[in-house]
């Protein structure tokens, strides 16, 4: 009888290993941790090539910067994208073409370019391109100033202050989006608060407080506006202060050491000078001066130096510190009169 030839059956199958479960589970981590990597030396490849433009197009050589900037665009790079509309809004490193700039910063913005979203909200503002449109321009820096922009509201802030069709005239609701983009580090926002708190606005009272302390804060923060407004104010910050008090001491030969220094650069400052055998640390308090404090913005402002000798009022001697601290820093003498503590200084 023949031989009937059957297909083999299958082979039973066997259970997986530990191992192997393991690593077949371990495979998509692997993948998902992978990917990323792989991403991020793609994306700092290309911000590298950005950077190449961007030199290329400072040393005059835009031409070259050009094909890259195009290279990048072509490849979805959404800062090379705000940068290629920046260059067609201004003319910069291309041809000057804002109706062109302006769908680069929008697809560069939804990429996710900050800067992009910014510039769009600037040009409906200001009609770059495209028809002005207030409305517009207020979702984008809105949407700007919701990812923590803060030049975007402080914007929002001047559309408020001066007013348009999205933002009528609103002086409180602008003080509130220059209070929030001052939080947020903008030198124009602390200027302008310290500007109209000074001043008064319809619905905002003045408060002199508040406006030192943010003209002090925008002048730190490189507002030259702010700076030269408290200088013609007479305004010295406490560092300067401090110099001058040095430079009297060490003109004055005596064996004199300033400890205790305190100094927040805004509020003001205090310090103690000792007098001491070798004018090393310690020694017996000479005088302690509190210069630039609360309640009073008037002492913030001009300088006045509130002193007296350790354990004696004597207002003549304070006085005289006083002067001759403000001729150091050429302030007029009759400003503020002297004040003297009351207590007992030593600490």
């Amino acid at each position: 009888m023949p031989t009937c030839l059957h297909s083999p059956q299958p082979a039973a199958r066997r259970a997986p290993s530990r191992a192997a479960s393991f690593f077949r589970l371990l495979a998509p981590l692997a993948v998902a941790l992978w990917l990323p990597a792989v991403w991020a030396q793609g994306s700092a490849a290309l911000d590298k090539r950005l950077d190449e433009a961007l030199s290329l197009r400072k040393a005059g050589q835009t031409t070259q910067a050009r094909a890259i900037l195009d290279e990048l665009v072509a490849q979805g790079h959404a800062k090379a994208m705000a940068e290629l509309a920046d260059a067609l809004r201004t003319g910069n490193g291309a041809e000057k073409d804002p109706a062109r700039a302006l769908p680069l910063f929008e697809k560069a913005a939804d990429a996710g370019n900050l800067w992009a979203v910014r510039m769009v909200g600037w040009m409906y503002e200001k009609g770059e391109g495209v028809t002005a449109d207030a409305a517009k321009a207020l979702a984008a820096y809105t949407r700007a100033a919701d990812k923590g922009d803060s030049w975007s509201a402080a914007q929002i802030g001047d559309m408020y202050f001066s007013g348009s069709t999205a933002t009528p005239a609103n002086a409180p609701e602008a003080m509130r989006w220059w209070q929030r983009a001052a939080k947020g580090g903008s030198a124009f926002a602390m200027n302008a608060l310290g500007r109209h708190h000074a001043t008064g606005l319809e619905g905002v009272p003045k408060n002199p407080d508040e406006a030192h302390y943010w003209s002090v804060r925008a002048m730190v923060a490189g507002h030259e506006g702010a700076k030269q407004r408290l200088l013609e104010a007479s305004y010295r910050s406490p560092t300067d202060v401090m110099a001058a008090f040095n430079r009297i001491v060490q003109n004055a030969g005596g064996r004199l050491r300033v400890a205790n220094y305190k100094d927040d650069g805004i509020n003001g400052g205090t310090f103690t000078l000792y007098r001491t055998a070798d004018g090393s640390a310690g020694g017996n308090v000479v005088w302690m001066m509190d210069f630039g404090v609360k309640p009073s913005p008037e002492l913030r402002t001009v300088i006045a130096a509130r002193v007296r000798k350790a354990n004696q009022a004597d207002e003549k001697e304070g006085r005289a510190w006083r002067e001759m601290i403000l001729r150091e820093l050429n302030l007029p003498l009759h400003q503020v009169a002297p004040q003297i503590f009351e207590a007992d200084l030593r600490p």
